[in-house]
């Protein structure tokens, strides 16, 4: 699947689905909501320190914008603003000094930002309870890092090596949500990310690693190589362990 490609898709897609939007808006309710996702995990890669302390955190937040139909069917527009960050750290026991010494803390730290659409289909309602299925397609731009802090021994100051890199996404992704009508025009919903279905391509640009250092002010990244991946993912995974995603939605 070739870059040019999916843009000409996610294009096409686009245009289509604000073609709908218009032709309906006639008869349709204007909603603004959004989700927030938040996440702490520990990850296996960690060796022997501060097993009390988060080794992961990402933080992801979507505003929307859209239409609701009378026939349970609901569309728009969509953001999303995401910050993700996890470290791991290498040691070894030191028998004389009675106490773990750390080698190695790895970083790895990635913001990102991006648009899309999504499209929810209401299945069945009880009172004011209900439960649709939302399919949403996301493109995301991200900019991150990875960081080596090396401890040669308690006499120096680290050493710290930097590896920037970019990051292009395309996320499909088919979730259930819950909804509950606490007003007339206000609801609060959860989407049941444990029973998703997750689509990923990816395209990521890695730089050359360099040492930081105190009398360096700039420097000019050098691209190392250029990796593509996709993966299904069905649930959660280690990464993003996450039951619900918690949002709302209010009608003007």
């Amino acid at each position: 699947m070739s870059y040019s490609y999916i843009i000409l898709t996610m294009k096409k897609t686009l245009l289509i689905a604000l073609l709908l939007i218009c032709t309906a808006q006639a008869s349709a309710q204007m909603i603004v909501g959004g989700n927030l996702r938040f996440n702490m995990a520990s990850y296996s890669r960690t060796v022997g320190f501060d097993p009390t302390l988060p080794k992961g955190m990402s933080l992801q937040f979507t505003p929307q914008v859209g239409y609701s139909f009378s026939s349970g069917v609901m569309m728009g527009v969509q953001l999303s603003i995401a910050n993700q960050q996890y470290f791991y750290t290498n040691g070894y026991y030191n028998a004389s000094a009675g106490e773990w010494q750390k080698t190695v803390v790895t970083g790895k730290t990635l913001a990102s930002f991006g648009g899309g659409l999504f499209l929810r289909v209401r299945c069945f309602e009880f009172k004011d309870l209900s439960m649709s299925m939302e399919l949403s397609a996301i493109y995301s731009y991200g900019i991150g890092a990875v960081r080596d802090t090396q401890y040669v021994d308690a006499g120096h100051f680290p050493i710290v090596f930097e590896s920037p890199f970019r990051t292009r996404q395309w996320d499909v992704k088919l979730v259930p949500v819950l909804s509950y009508q606490l007003s007339n025009h206000f609801s609060a919903e959860a989407h049941v990310d444990l029973l998703s279905l997750l689509y990923t391509y990816s395209v990521t640009d890695k730089y050359k690693m360099f040492e930081k250092d105190s009398f360096i002010n700039t420097y000019n990244p050098v691209l190392d190589n250029t990796t593509s991946s996709s993966d299904l993912t069905a649930g959660f995974n280690s990464l993003t362990s996450q039951l619900l995603t918690i949002g709302f939605i209010f009608t003007l």
